[in-house]
Parts: structure tokens; C-alpha cells; sequence
């Protein structure tokens, strides 16, 4: 905490020092330990400092509970941040706290959405709860109220809700906005003269006690947050022993009951899912066992279809809601503000909202008393004194951030991009009419794009759009997720989309829905600017350079995030969008690895290595189904400075750019023997000859080896160089340092030798492995203990799944894959 203040002390000496002509060594340095002392010799003077903080000796005698209920009569109360206190205890109690920022802030962006989280805290036996409501703003979600308590349970998050609502000032110009708080023995209550007004939507977790309390306090209802959802839902799947191949046909039909648009549809889809699980039984081999399809369907109807408070929660149709998406709102189009609203209704915000109360305030990860946890949040110590608090800090962050542009995902650039160039280029080929055709103004027609030149990864690894299995094909035709004329025009490889909500036939669209982070697919973001160009000579003027931009700013950006060696040259030295159009029929943007590879940009890459035994090879896998080799490289050709290093082959060496998404989905090599071949590696030889030149086509940045016989290819990695040609210059652009050190670590100061280091970080929470995985464990039909036991006959009716067997009984073959 005494760094920033020390090194601006020193460099105001250093400046005066200049000024004055005098021996700037005389300045003390950073390492210097009478200057910054370290910890050690700190502890017990910080640990004064905090004592003092929570009021010292005297009121530690209180207890933790005591000295907090304390501070709240002595300081808290007068300073108007308490909206509703009661004595606190260990077994009951609630704080409930706020400002008048914070409140107006409530009214101005928290119209139509919050979210909220609950954080547990133990040390020396006090159990407390920290609990806040965020809303949502164009630069992040902001805090507007935070509680605390000893548990969190249905009457404490209702009180909470009901406080801050009573307490949000009205919209009204001529209201005086009056504030009162008032007595009722050890409870004390404020509120404002004004008319409610905060009704939100409420994004929250899987927690019942919060769905209650959000209905109880006169919110407009619930938000599940949707990783949470399927995280739930996930883990019972593994429980079942539903993985692997399994695993995708079944999150894949909960996905699709997912994208009902209203209760109706629910319910219409809750019917297919029924059919489709008891199906799979009747595969052959059977995708699952008829336990194991009974299990998950009392699961998915207890958990998921039956309760109403869960399923409308959870369902699309809240979410189109919130997001302004419907029929009356009207078609959408570019600038029309819904196609990337910032209401994406999630409990991610205060989740991350956890950690910077931990890592910036608290210090700690896990334990800390609660009379801290009420200093740092409300920014008064014991005795009154101004300090730096959660709301303040929430202030001073917003306050920065306003009036500038706020920060767009890399899923949503990346999906705007590849709308502008397919724009781009149907108004170049003049065949925009035929490739976009606006039906009416509810149902628009897209053409399939086609090869993808704008890539999402650079590496393997399993993410990007996940693809329904064919089985799933009949519950699509049902849910019609872009209205009625959904899949119609399939054959003529045409998609369609629904101008109202932005829902498209695509598999994206599906797996996604379009009220995620990732936004609406690039078929619905090209059918509004479509709409756009055509409304008039003005629209179509900035809908042209609004692709141009986005089109351009992505590709150039990528490129120059990458070290020098691994550009492309053409991509990053294009004058303007209309050159990386054509250009990249030639060429694949694909973004930076975010690793280093080891190599300087100002110095020459070095002659590959005199003995054979250093050299590296990879066996490409054959692939009947092409004529060439699925690489799942990239390549450009090696360019030196000045002449070719010696012993260098600079006319037949080529230098992997990044890995490619090869026809199987993946990103990167496939299965191979040899050494692992990466970004950064160059390429000399194939099949062992270096003389023969290397069969490179200049339009894909492919090697064309035929699939006809193995291939191997030859290759060095460069030895790293150990330093920079220019004195005190940072590490390229896009990669980190080799060696990665604390900047700060524990015995002093920064290093030197760490410049650009990635600071210490604690470790990330771990997360589960999806079912779909995991390899399937051979179980046979009646070796699974049921896992929902809990419940009972009384929610589902006696003999509820036997008679939905019975009425299923008789299965076509629809769902058989």
C-alpha cells in the first residue's frame, strides 16, 4: 500500500534533483530499506494501523460482533450510509448499507436490470455473510447496495431488497427526495419520501431462498444466470454417467428447451426432450440405458420443466424481455442499441466483484473479521476518519470511465467483423439482393457465408461454436428459433433469421441464444445492416463505414498484437478495409497466440542448426477425404533483413504464422508422431530433402503435400536471443517475458529484471471437467444408485414416469440417429 506513494516521492526528488544540477545518486533508492522497508519490519506497525482501524483494544473486548454493532450506532448511521440495521449478532442481524451515489445510480441505469451475490466469510468462529445488488452500465456493473449479516436466508435477502427499493429516489423533477430514518427500538430504518420505482429483473443463482425473497419484495421476478445453470445441470449428467458422445446429445436437447421463447413453447419442448431421451434407448448400441434416461428425466422435470418459478426464470422469454427484443419493438437494425445491450443479465459481475474486495481491500483470500469487512465496504474506519471504500472506489471507477467508449467483447468485434466482410463483399460483387433477402419485416433470408477467413483461435483447444448432432434435428424443427418459416429455405443453403429478436437457424445462434455475452450471430448482425443500407442514401453511408471499421480495426489490431515475425505482412500493411477485403481471399487472420516465442523482432533470426540430431519432425496424419495433407498450419515465408544468415535457406524456408481450423473442427496438428511444431518454428525441408523447394500455395499459406503418402516435415525453433538492440525497450508485443518474475515481490521493491513480468497471482478457482469429456464408464442397467432420491412422490405424483413411459411407448424412429 506504501509503494505508489513512495516511488511519486521519489520521483518528485529525482525532478527536483535534475532541476537543482545535483548528484541525482544521492536520491535514495526503491531497494533502499530505510526508504521502503520491507514486511517484516512493517508488520507491527501495520498491525497497529489496522487494530486502530477497528477501533483498537478497548472495543476488541466487545467481540466481533459487538465492536461492529458499535460502530454502526458511532459512525455509520450518521453519515446516512445505513438503510436498514438491526443488533447484530452471530445468529441473527442484518447492515444493510448505501450512498446517495450509489442510489442515483440505481435509478439511472437500474431500470430494467441487477443482479445479485452472496459471499461467505469465517474467522475465529464468526460466520458472516457479505451480500451486494449491482446494475448494469455501459462501462461494467456498478454496486448500488451491500449488506451484511450472520446468514442468508429468504427474510434477510427480502428486508435487503425492500431497503434499498424504499430508499432509490423517484425520477420526478418537483419531488424533494426526502430522507428519513426513524427508531423502532434496536432497529433503525430509512427510506425516502418519493414513489417506488426500482422493479428490475434480478440476476441471481440457483439459490431458492433469493428466488423467494425477489418475489416477496416486489421485483419484477428472477434471472437465473446461465453458468451457472448449466454447470447444475452438467454435474448431473457426470453423476449419471452420461458422458462423452452421450453428454452432447443431452446437453444439447436441454439447450434447445433452453431457447423457448415463451412458457408455451416450454412446455411444447419439455414433450420432445421426453421422446428424444426415451429414444436413445432404442439405438443401437443405446446411447443410454432406460434407468439412466428415468433418472435424468425426473431430474430435468423436477429441477427444471415443472417448477414455475425455475423454468421462467431460466427460459428465454424473460431474457428477450429484458433485453427489449420482440415484435413490439420493431425490426432491428445496426444502430438501434438492442443488438449489444449491456443487460445480459448474469451474476459473473458480482462474482468478479468478490475478488477485488478480496485482492484490493481485504488482502486475503479467505478469512476476515467482519467489523473489517464493514470499515472497507463503507470507507469510515472506527473513529470516523475518511478512508478508501468499495463504494468510492466503484465511484471513482465510473467516474473515469463515462464519456468514453465502452469496452466490446472479443466474441461480438469478431462476430461484427465477419458481417462486414461479407457485406463488403456482396456490395462489391453487386449480389447483395440475392445473398439477403428481406422477406417482411419479421423473417429475413441469409446465405451461408461460407469459408471462414476470420478465425476466433490460434491454437487447439475445446471451444468455438458447438454443433448439434443430427439426432437433434426434429427438436430444431419444432422449436423454430427464428420464427415460423425456420429452416424453410435450408436446401438453397439459405438461413433465416428474425428481424424482431435477432434469433437465426444457425448452429450459433442455438448453442449461444442471442441475450448471452457473445450477442447475436453474424447472419442477424448482416440482416440489420442490410436493413440499414437500404432505408436511404444516409444509411447506407454510414452502414458502409461503420463495416469498413469494424472490419478493418480487427484485422489491423490483430496483426499488430503479434511479435514482427509472426505477421502477416500484407494484412498488417493494408492502407484500408477495401485491401484487407481482397486480401483475405488470399490470407487467414487469425489472432495472436498471447505467448511468447522466444524471439527478438530487431534481430535476425539465426542459420538453422549444423547436426541433424537437433532438428525437429512431424508426421502429418492421412486424410482420405482431401486431396492434401490437413496440416492445421499456417505458414509465411522467412524474410531477413538483408541477406539470408549463413547456412540459411531463406527461397525455401517458411515460418509457421499460427495454427488453422482443420475440416474436423479442430484448431492446430492433428494426431501426429515427432516433436509438438508451433508458432514461431521454420519449416526447411520435406520428407528429408532441403534441396527440393517447399510446396507452398502463397493464396491459403498452406503446404500442399498430397494425402496420398505420409508426410514429414522439418523444422528448427530459433534460438532465443538474450537481449534487445535498443537499451531499456519491453518485450515484443503479444508475448511474454521468458522468464517470468513477481514485480513486487516480498523482500522489496520491484525488480529490474522483471520488465513486463506478470505479476504474482493467486490461483484460479478450479473448475470441473464437462461431461462431454469424459470417456464413457460401461455400466450396466441397474448398477446406477439413483441419484435423485430426494424426490418425492408428493411433487411428481405417484406413478408419474411410468405413465409418461406408457403414453411414450409407441416411438417412431424420428429421433434415432
Amino acid at each position: 500500500q506504501l509503494l505508489p506513494a513512495l516511488k511519486r516521492a521519489r520521483g518528485q526528488l529525482l525532478a527536483e534533483c535534475k532541476v537543482a544540477g545535483g548528484d541525482i545518486s544521492a536520491v535514495p533508492s526503491m531497494n533502499n530499506g530505510r526508504f521502503n522497508p520491507p514486511v517484516e519490519r512493517l508488520s507491527s506497525v501495520l498491525g497497529q494501523v489496522r487494530s486502530d482501524e477497528r477501533g483498537g483494544r478497548d472495543d476488541a473486548a466487545l467481540g466481533d460482533w459487538g465492536r461492529l454493532n458499535l460502530f454502526v450506532r458511532r459512525v455509520l448511521i450518521p453519515e446516512g450510509v445505513v438503510l436498514y440495521y438491526e443488533d447484530l449478532s452471530a445468529e441473527k442481524g442484518l447492515l444493510v448499507l448505501a450512498t446517495d451515489e450509489s442510489l442515483a445510480l440505481a435509478r439511472e441505469f437500474g431500470l430494467d436490470a441487477a443482479a445479485t451475490d452472496c459471499k461467505h466469510d469465517t474467522t475465529r468462529g464468526c460466520r458472516s455473510m457479505y451480500s451486494h445488488v449491482r446494475v448494469p452500465t455501459p462501462w461494467g456493473w456498478v454496486l448500488v447496495a451491500a449488506w451484511i449479516g450472520p446468514a442468508e436466508n429468504t427474510a434477510t435477502i427480502d428486508t435487503a431488497l425492500k431497503a434499498l427499493a424504499a430508499n432509490v429516489p423517484c425520477s420526478d423533477p418537483t419531488c424533494p427526495h426526502t430522507v428519513t430514518g426513524r427508531w423502532e427500538g434496536h432497529l433503525y430504518r430509512q427510506c425516502r419520501c418519493c414513489s417506488r420505482t426500482f422493479r428490475p429483473w434480478v440476476g441471481t443463482d440457483k439459490h431458492l431462498p433469493t428466488y423467494r425473497a425477489i418475489e416477496s419484495a416486489g421485483y419484477r421476478g428472477a434471472v437465473l444466470d446461465l453458468w451457472h445453470g448449466f454447470k447444475a445441470y452438467d454435474q448431473r449428467l457426470l453423476a449419471l454417467n452420461i458422458r462423452d458422445s452421450a453428454a452432447v446429445l443431452a446437453n444439447g436437447a436441454f439447450r434447445l428447451w433452453t431457447r423457448s421463447e415463451s412458457d408455451a413453447k416450454a412446455t411444447l419442448m419439455r414433450a420432445e426432450v421426453i421422446t428424444f431421451v426415451l429414444a436413445q434407448c432404442r439405438t443401437v448400441p443405446p446411447v443410454w440405458n432406460i434407468e439412466q434416461a428415468v433418472q435424468l428425466l425426473q431430474y430435468c422435470d423436477s429441477c427444471w420443466f415443472l417448477p414455475d418459478n425455475i423454468r421462467q426464470s431460466w427460459i428465454d422469454e424473460r431474457r428477450l424481455s429484458v433485453m427489449g427484443l420482440g415484435g413490439t419493438h420493431g425490426p432491428m437494425t445496426s444502430t438501434s442499441g438492442v443488438l449489444d445491450r449491456h443487460l445480459n443479465i448474469s451474476t459473473g459481475p458480482p462474482e468478479n466483484s468478490h475478488k477485488v474486495l478480496d485482492d484490493l481491500f481485504m488482502r486475503a483470500q479467505l478469512n476476515r473479521d467482519v467489523m473489517t469487512v464493514a470499515v472497507r465496504v463503507s470507507g469510515k474506519d472506527a473513529h470516523g476518519r475518511d478512508g478508501v471504500g468499495v463504494f468510492d472506489f466503484e465511484m471513482k471507477r465510473l467516474a473515469d470511465q463515462r464519456g468514453t467508449n465502452p469496452k466490446v467483447s472479443v466474441d461480438v468485434r469478431l462476430s461484427t467483423a465477419r458481417a462486414a466482410l461479407q457485406l463488403l463483399r456482396l456490395l462489391a460483387a453487386g449480389n447483395l439482393d440475392e445473398k439477403v433477402v428481406l422477406h417482411d419485416d419479421a423473417t429475413a433470408f441469409v446465405h451461408k457465408f461460407g469459408n471462414e477467413r476470420l478465425l476466433r483461435h490460434a491454437e487447439p483447444g475445446d471451444s468455438g461454436v458447438r454443433r448439434f448432432p443430427w439426432a437433434l434435428k426434429a427438436m430444431k424443427d419444432v422449436l423454430k428459433h427464428a420464427g415460423p418459416l425456420s429452416f424453410s429455405r435450408v436446401d438453397d443453403d439459405f438461413y433465416t433469421v428474425d428481424r424482431y429478436t435477432g434469433r437465426c437457424d444457425c448452429d450459433a445462434s442455438h448453442y449461444h441464444g442471442v441475450t448471452s455475452a457473445v450477442g447475436t450471430c453474424k447472419h442477424a448482425r448482416l440482416t440489420a445492416w442490410v436493413a440499414e443500407y437500404k432505408s436511404g442514401p444516409s444509411g447506407a453511408e454510414a452502414v458502409v463505414k461503420a463495416a469498413q471499421q469494424a472490419l478493418y480495426t480487427l484485422v489491423h489490431e490483430r496483426e499488430r498484437s503479434k511479435p514482427v515475425c509472426l505477421r502477416c505482412g500484407p494484412l498488417y500493411t493494408a492502407a484500408d478495409a477495401e485491401a484487407i477485403v481482397e486480401l483475405l481471399d488470399e490470407h487467414v487472420s487469425v489472432p495472436p497466440t498471447g505467448k511468447s516465442t522466444g524471439l527478438d523482432d530487431a534481430v535476425r533470426a539465426v542459420a538453422p542448426p549444423a547436426h541433424e540430431e537437433l532438428l525437429f519432425s512431424v508426421a502429418a496424419v492421412r486424410d482420405a477425404s482431401s486431396p492434401h495433407h490437413d496440416l492445421g498450419l499456417l505458414f509465411v515465408p522467412v524474410e531477413y533483413e538483408d541477406e539470408a544468415p549463413e547456412g540459411g535457406r531463406s527461397l525455401l524456408e517458411l515460418r509457421v504464422a499460427s495454427y488453422s481450423r482443420r475440416a474436423s473442427g479442430g484448431v492446430g496438428p492433428g494426431d501426429h508422431a515427432g516433436d509438438t511444431i508451433r508458432p514461431g518454428d521454420i519449416v526447411f525441408a520435406v520428407n528429408g530433402d532441403p534441396e527440393l523447394p517447399l510446396p507452398y500455395s502463397q493464396a491459403d499459406q498452406t503446404l500442399a503435400l498430397p494425402a496420398y503418402k505420409p508426410a514429414t516435415l522439418h523444422f528448427y525453433r530459433p534460438t532465443p536471443t538474450p537481449g534487445r538492440e535498443e537499451e531499456g525497450a519491453g518485450p515484443s508485443a503479444g508475448g511474454r517475458p521468458a522468464a517470468r518474475q513477481a514485480k513486487y515481490p516480498a523482500a522489496g521493491g520491484r525488480q529490474e529484471s522483471a520488465l513486463g513480468g506478470a505479476p504474482a497471482r493467486r490461483a484460479r478457482k478450479p473448475q470441473a471437467v464437462p461431461a462431454r469429456l469424459h470417456p464413457q464408464v460401461e455400466v450396466g442397467e441397474g448398477g446406477l444408485r439413483r441419484q435423485v432420491s430426494r424426490v418425492s412422490d408428493h411433487f411428481l405424483g405417484e406413478g408419474y414416469m411410468e405413465h409418461e413411459i406408457a403414453r411414450l411407448a409407441e416411438l417412431n424412429d424420428t429421433y434415432v440417429p
